[in-house]
C-alpha cells in the first residue's frame, strides 16, 4: 500500500523551521470580561485529541502584546504538565496566547518544506511526545524550557508524505468521531430500554 512506502526524512531543529515565543504573561488570574478587547487562548483550550476548543476567554488589556498574537495556522503547545499541541484556524485580529502555551509559527520560507498541520501531528504523536518528555524539567509538575525546546529535532518527510500523514490522521479522527457518536446512540437506546423495563 502507498501509505506504507518508505518515508525518507531529514531532521531539523524546531528553531530552524519555526519562530517560538512564550505567550503573554498576566499579572495574576485572567479577569474575564465579555465586553473585553482581547481574546485569550490558554492551555486548557487544547483537548486531549490535539484540537482547539474555541470557547476562548475575553478580557481587557490596555496594551496589546503583539508578540503573542495568534495567526491563522499558528501552532500552540502547552508547556506545563501535559504537552499537547493544536493548530489554530481563524482570522481573529485580537487573539493572543497566554503564557501557558508556546506560540509556534512556521517560518514563511520554510513552508515549502513543512506543513503546519504535520508539525502539530508530529508533536502529538507517540514519538513526538516521547521526545518532548525527554527534555522536560521539574519533579512534581513537568515543564518545557524554551531553551531546550528550540533545539528539538523535527523529522521532515517530503511534502507528499507529510500530506499522506495528515490525510491518515484526519481519516482516523473522522472515524473516531463517528464511532463515538454511534456509541452514544447505542448507550441512549440501552438506557431507555433499561428504564422502561425497570418501570414496567
Amino acid at each position: 500500500m502507498k501509505y506504507f512506502a518508505k518515508i525518507d526524512s531529514v531532521n531539523k531543529k524546531l528553531s530552524d523551521i519555526a519562530e517560538i515565543n512564550l505567550g503573554h504573561t498576566f499579572r495574576g488570574a485572567i479577569q474575564a470580561d465579555e465586553a473585553g478587547n482581547t481574546i485569550i487562548l490558554q492551555a486548557k483550550n487544547i483537548n486531549q485529541s490535539g484540537e482547539l476548543t474555541y470557547n476562548f476567554v475575553k478580557t481587557t488589556l490596555e496594551k496589546f502584546p503583539i508578540r503573542s498574537l495568534v495567526q491563522h495556522e499558528d501552532l500552540v503547545l502547552s508547556n506545563r504538565g501535559t504537552f499537547r499541541s493544536a493548530i489554530y484556524r481563524g482570522n481573529n485580529t485580537n487573539l493572543i496566547a497566554s503564557s501557558s502555551v508556546y506560540l509556534i509559527r512556521v517560518k514563511k520560507d520554510e513552508r515549502v518544506k513543512v506543513l503546519p498541520e504535520y508539525l502539530t501531528i508530529y508533536l502529538n504523536s507517540k514519538i513526538g511526545q516521547a521526545r518532548l518528555e525527554s527534555i522536560t524539567s521539574g519533579t512534581l509538575i513537568q515543564s518545557l524550557p524554551k531553551g531546550v525546546l528550540v533545539n528539538l529535532k523535527i523529522p521532515l518527510p517530503s511534502l507528499k508524505n507529510q500530506a499522506i500523514i495528515i490525510n491518515l490522521h484526519q481519516n482516523h479522527r473522522a472515524r473516531s468521531a463517528l464511532y463515538e457518536k454511534k456509541a452514544k446512540i447505542h448507550k441512549n437506546l440501552a438506557d431507555a430500554l433499561i428504564s422502561k423495563l425497570i418501570t414496567a
